[in-house]
């Protein structure tokens, strides 16, 4: 009776022994495994970026320019227009003995079928001179001559009616001239038209 109890604690024994010799050599194994298969690093978590966050652009104002004033155009005064006295013509100095018949009027008488003129020769008081009314037209020329008077300032040719058969319608020029022994002269033309 007292061997078998004593055999069974031995083989308790020995199966405690080999159980704790597979469990060392199975941690072993795992050891080695383990330090050989290469360990594959953690991946760290990326930083994720803050997002920045954008000014708002403040709105610029727009000063518009300020208009001028535009002037107020001030009239111009008008200058009065001054009245100018034209001076008289002064007397034409003649040559000793040259002479400038005047004629007052010329005309056609109707009546009479004649060249109506009346003339005088200013600057000169003389008698004895002959006055000449000469009237022309184209290459027609008509002359009448007749003697001249002297008068109290002036020798006079006074109205003189000169006719002929050459005086035919048309505008004639007319003029009257003057000789004497000491002086003579030839007036401007004027126009006598006859019908």
């Amino acid at each position: 009776m007292t061997n078998g109890p004593r055999r069974l604690w031995w083989v308790w024994v020995i199966v405690g022994v080999v159980v704790v010799v597979a469990l060392v050599g199975a941690f072993f194994l795992i050891s080695g495994a383990n330090s050989n298969s290469p360990v594959s690093p953690t991946p760290s978590a990326s930083a994720t970026p803050t997002p920045t966050r954008t000014p708002t652009p403040t709105p610029s104002v727009t000063t518009l320019p300020t208009a001028t004033p535009t002037p107020t155009p001030i009239p111009t005064p008008t200058p009065t227009p001054t009245a100018t006295t034209a001076p008289a013509p002064s007397p034409t100095t003649l040559p000793p003995g040259v002479v400038s018949p005047f004629i007052t009027s010329a005309g056609w008488d109707q009546a009479n079928s004649g060249i109506s003129v009346s003339a005088f020769v200013p600057s000169i008081v003389e008698s004895g001179g002959t006055c000449t009314i000469t009237a022309t037209l184209g290459g027609v020329v008509t002359t009448d001559s007749y003697d001249a008077t002297a008068s109290a300032t002036t020798t006079d040719c006074g109205t003189h009616l000169m006719t002929s058969n050459t005086l035919t319608s048309g505008s004639w020029q007319v003029t009257v001239s003057y000789t004497s022994a000491t002086s003579s002269g030839t007036s401007a033309a004027s126009e006598v038209v006859i019908p």
